[in-house]
């Protein structure tokens, strides 16, 4: 009685079915996560951007001086602004409108709009956010959307409130932009 010793192992067709299964489950999460990447663009730069304005609002607090953030929204970009006295070059004279180096968005967002109080919408040019000495800003709210006709309907905006020193995010999948309320007496 002889054995026979049996090979172990999986053929080349067990192989190739589970690399099409393997490929077929990569594209469906492929499809899916291209869904996820603008909020995810958006929420990004949204996010460091508010971070970048209360870490100078902070600044601009312990260090009782005027902090501010440059934007260029046609362009897509923003600056720090520093304040005058930070400013001097190396013979004393202060250099009139030098900020840090411009920092872009990402291609794939632009900025949409400035609100400020009073209805006025900004949607080109080049504006400031100022944090006065004691972190105080301007009540307002500004806006990216995704580059493109396709996720135009996505918005975040940042919702700058003043006199509470306090900066919040607010996301809309359908495009809608928050609006600013005019701060009057009856609002304290």
């Amino acid at each position: 009685m002889t054995r026979r010793h049996q090979a172990s192992g999986f053929t080349l067709v067990e192989i190739m079915v589970v690399i099409a299964v393997i490929a077929l489950a990569g594209q469906l999460v492929l499809a899916n996560l291209g869904a996820l990447v603008p909020s995810t663009l958006l929420d990004s730069a949204s996010r460091q951007l508010m971070g970048m304005i209360e870490t100078l609002r902070s600044e601009a607090q312990l260090q009782s001086k005027i902090y501010q953030i440059e934007l260029d929204l046609d362009e897509h970009r923003w600056r720090i602004i520093l304040p005058p006295e930070e400013r001097l070059v190396s013979d004393q004279m202060v250099v009139e409108d030098t900020g840090l180096d411009w920092r872009d968005l990402d291609h794939r967002i632009q900025f949409d709009s400035l609100q400020v109080p009073g209805g006025r919408i900004q949607r080109s040019g080049r504006t400031r956010i100022v944090m006065d000495k004691n972190g105080f800003t301007g009540d307002m709210i500004l806006t990216l959307r995704m580059r493109g006709e396709n996720d135009n309907k996505l918005a975040w905006s940042i919702q700058l409130r003043g006199l509470d020193r306090k900066s919040e995010l607010s996301t809309s999948n359908q495009g809608e932009i928050p609006r600013l309320d005019l701060v009057t007496e009856s609002h304290f």
